[in-house]
C-alpha cells in the first residue's frame, strides 16, 4: 500500500551519515538545546499544537483535533489503512495517558499526545522535512513534537524492562521493508542513519506484504534486549492491529550481514508462489 510506515519507497530511501546518529537530534532539526528548553518551558502541549495552526495541513490539523478532542473510535472518517481506533472502546487522550505503559514510562500528555499524532496520516508531515534536511538548511517546523516524540520512545523502553516476563531480555527480531531498490555498497560498509522515526514491526508476515516487488529489501534488526529496541505503541496508536514498533529518529542501523536471492512464499497464492529479497542484518543503535 502506498504510503505506509513500515515501508522505504526508493524515493524515501534517505539515509544520514553514521555521525548524524552522534551529534544529535536537536542539532539535526536545527535549533540548540537552550532553544527546545525555552519551548518546552512555555508549554508542550501549547507548542504542539502551535507548530500544527502554524506549520501543519489541513489533514495534519484534523488529525490534532482527533487526537486531542474526539474519542478513540468515534470518527469514521477512512484513509488509505482504514479507519482509525477501530474496536477500540471511545478512549480519550486521558486514558492513554493513564495506561499502564504510559504509567511505567513516565509520559507527560505531550508524549502521548505527539505519538498519537505519529501513528495518524501527521507522520508524512512530521517525516517530510526530516527527510529534506540534507539538502534544506531550514530549521525543523515540528521540532517541540519530534522532541516528545523521541523522548516518548527512549522512556517507553522501561516497559520491556518491568513486564512481569523475561522476554523484555530477551533477543527478538524486528523488519522493515523497502520496496523496489538495492542496497547501496556504502551503507553495507558504513552503515547509516535512519533520520525519522523508524516503524518496525516484529510480524515478518506484516513486512513481507507491504514491500512485495521484484526488487525488495528486507531490513532485519536484531536486538539483545529492551534497552536495544523501539517502542511498542499498539497500545495508544491509531492503527494498533500494524502492531508497530517504533525508534526514535536518528537511529544508526550497523549493518553485519547480508543475504541476497533469500525466497519468501507469497501468503495465500494458490501456485505457492515466493518472492525473493535481499535481507540485511543490521544491529540498531539509539542515537544521542
Amino acid at each position: 500500500p502506498h504510503g505506509t510506515r513500515f515501508l522505504t519507497a526508493p524515493k524515501e530511501m534517505i539515509l544520514g551519515r553514521p555521525k548524524d546518529a552522534a551529534i544529535g537530534l536537536n542539532h539535526f532539526l536545527g535549533v540548540d538545546d537552550d532553544e527546545i528548553i525555552q519551548m518546552l518551558a512555555k508549554g508542550d502541549m501549547a507548542a504542539i499544537m502551535s507548530e500544527f495552526t502554524l506549520h501543519g495541513t489541513d489533514e495534519d490539523r484534523e488529525c490534532l483535533h482527533y487526537c486531542l478532542h474526539e474519542r478513540a473510535g468515534a470518527n469514521t472518517k477512512r484513509f488509505w489503512n482504514g479507519v482509525r481506533d477501530e474496536n477500540r472502546n471511545g478512549e480519550t487522550l486521558d486514558d492513554f495517558l493513564r495506561h499502564e505503559n504510559s504509567v511505567h514510562a513516565g509520559l507527560r500528555k505531550a508524549h502521548v499526545l505527539a505519538l498519537r499524532l505519529y501513528s495518524t496520516a501527521a507522520y508524512k508531515s512530521l517525516n517530510g522535512p526530516l527527510r529534506a534536511r540534507g539538502t534544506a538548511h531550514v530549521k525543523y517546523p515540528f521540532p517541540v513534537t519530534m522532541h516528545c516524540i523521541a523522548e516518548a520512545l527512549r522512556r517507553l523502553r522501561a516497559v520491556g524492562a518491568t513486564i512481569p516476563r523475561p522476554s523484555g531480555r530477551e533477543a527478538m527480531a524486528l523488519y522493515r521493508g523497502m520496496r523496489g531498490l538495492s542496497v547501496p555498497d556504502i551503507f553495507l560498509v558504513e552503515g547509516g542513519t535512519e533520520i525519522s522515526p523508524m516503524s518496525t514491526t516484529c510480524d515478518l508476515e506484516v513486512a513481507v506484504r507491504y514491500s512485495a516487488s521484484r526488487q525488495a529489501v528486507l531490513i532485519r534488526l536484531n536486538t539483545s534486549s529492551f534497552m536495544q529496541r523501539g517502542a511498542d505503541i499498539s497500545y495508544l496508536s491509531a492503527f494498533p492491529a500494524e502492531a508497530e514498533i517504533l525508534f526514535p529518529p536518528l537511529t544508526y542501523l550497523e549493518c553485519v550481514a547480508v543475504h541476497n536471492d533469500v525466497a519468501f512464499p507469497l501468503d495465500g497464492d494458490a501456485n505457492g508462489s515466493s518472492i525473493c529479497y535481499t535481507l540485511v542484518d543490521c544491529i540498531p543503535h539509539f542515537g544521542s
